[in-house]
């Protein structure tokens, strides 16, 4: 029994040798200026700065806004991880008896991880971790509880907020941008159809309900008039032959019952369906130089007062 007694004190001892006894006396008096640095210091601290829940339950601290809290326990790990690409050079802890730290890597490349794998010996424990990599240093305070802990931290970076915000407005910009151009024939004065510049020399073969009503272009778009009945089924896909009869995808729009092609072309098909239930429209430019062009027109496009 005394045996038993003497072991529990000096496991006791130990620990409270650890935790409060050193050899010299704190006696050292601060100045004005430390304690004000230390006063500035404990503001960091205490910066009250909310942690993030991400995907797979992780922890997500934003750098360098404030000292983390990375709350661990015993008998069981917590994984702390860098971005990727991130370059572990060393680490230092506070507590290196009652802690214990390795580190592991997942992923290839530019996709590379580093993981620092954490795990308290004992309850009730507080010390700091210092991560110095090739990119930052990472300040981080540990605990150690019994019942909770966080199983995985990560971190994320100003810089990486600005560059999806700069990357968003990019993507905005760039949108708009295409929607302004795919629009701008619409809404230009100019892009009233003039019937002296429309030429029909086209060829449409296929039989299928969709068939096209009639092909035309006025020299730099192409317009093929659909029945009305398109503007409630699938619309074919329309693609353009090249001199080779290969297939090439064409900027186009259906406005209505018309396509409104970019460009001037010579052959294209139109396709709806796949396999064996697949239909198709085939449309050839006829005779380049032919006057064929407004006298039986003006008759087809009566009534046709839409702009383009």
């Amino acid at each position: 029994m005394r045996k038993f007694l003497l072991l529990i004190y000096i496991i006791i001892s130990s620990q409270l040798l650890a935790d409060n006894s050193y050899f010299s006396e704190d006696s050292y008096q601060l100045d004005r200026r430390e304690w004000e640095s230390v006063k500035q210091a404990k503001k960091w601290l205490n910066h009250n700065v909310t942690s993030m829940r991400g995907r797979d339950g992780r922890i997500t601290f934003l750098y360098g806004a404030t000292m983390p809290s990375v709350i661990c326990s015993p008998l069981k790990i917590t994984d702390i991880q860098l971005e990727a690409g991130e370059e572990l050079k060393s680490i230092q802890a506070g507590d290196t008896a009652r802690w214990n730290f390795s580190t592991d890597v997942s992923g290839t490349g530019k996709n590379e991880i580093v993981h620092i794998i954490v795990k308290p010996l004992d309850l009730g424990l507080s010390t700091n971790l210092i991560i110095f990599t090739n990119k930052r240093t990472y300040n981080l305070k540990l605990v150690s509880k019994k019942y909770v802990w966080t199983p995985i931290v990560n971190f994320t970076y100003n810089s990486s907020l600005k560059n999806s915000l700069i990357n968003y407005k990019k993507y905005k910009m760039k949108k708009a941008n295409r929607y302004k151009k795919l629009n701008s024939f619409e809404k230009s004065p100019q892009s009233k159809v003039d019937i002296n510049n429309l030429n029909f020399n086209y060829d449409i073969d296929g039989d299928v309900k969709w068939k096209p009503i009639r092909v035309y272009n006025d020299g730099i778009k192409t317009f093929i008039q659909m029945p009305k009945s398109i503007t409630v089924q699938e619309a074919p896909v329309l693609v353009v032959l090249d001199s080779s009869s290969n297939k090439n995808l064409v900027n186009y729009r259906l406005k209505g019952d018309k396509y409104i092609v970019d460009k001037l072309f010579d052959s294209a098909m139109l396709l709806l369906g796949v396999g064996d239930n697949q239909e198709s429209v085939m449309i050839h430019r006829v005779d380049k130089n032919s006057n064929y062009h407004t006298s039986n027109s003006l008759k087809l496009l009566e009534g046709d007062s839409d702009e383009y």
